[in-house]
């Protein structure tokens, strides 16, 4: 079995705002070289090194916060509910962070959809357009 016949089996992840960049407008220059990660936290450093608060041409910033709740297991681009409800003070919502390329993708998808819309989410995690 190959990777088409199980597209979850060992996928590596890519930036997410790379990956719906180049659906949203494929002629623009990509807001990043973009990312070929084997994990959430991989990828959520990438976030946090080239896209949060930094700036692009039409001067909004990629991302204004970035968290993710290790009680919880959720992530946030929302600074004032994640410091409300989820930071290790706060969070009763304890959860045993799932393991695995499921989960890998659930989480990437979920991430994406904070960011964009779950439509996007999905197709951007579909699309594979970071580099190898």
């Amino acid at each position: 079995m190959d990777e088409n016949d199980n597209p979850a089996a060992e996928r590596e992840l890519g930036c997410p705002i790379f990956e719906a960049g180049i659906l949203i407008a494929p002629h623009d220059k990509p807001t990043c070289n973009g990312l070929v990660a084997p994990n959430m936290s991989k990828v959520r450093r990438h976030l946090q090194k080239q896209h949060l608060k930094r700036k692009p041409k039409n001067g909004d910033p990629h991302l204004n916060f970035l968290a993710h709740c290790l009680t919880c297991n959720e992530q946030f681009i929302d600074e004032t509910v994640y410091r409300a409800t989820h930071n290790t003070a706060t969070c009763r919502k304890s959860k045993r962070p799932r393991k695995g390329d499921d989960a890998q993708r659930e989480q990437w998808i979920t991430l994406c959809a904070l960011i964009f819309d779950t439509e996007l989410a999905q197709r951007s995690y579909d699309s594979k357009h970071s580099p190898s």
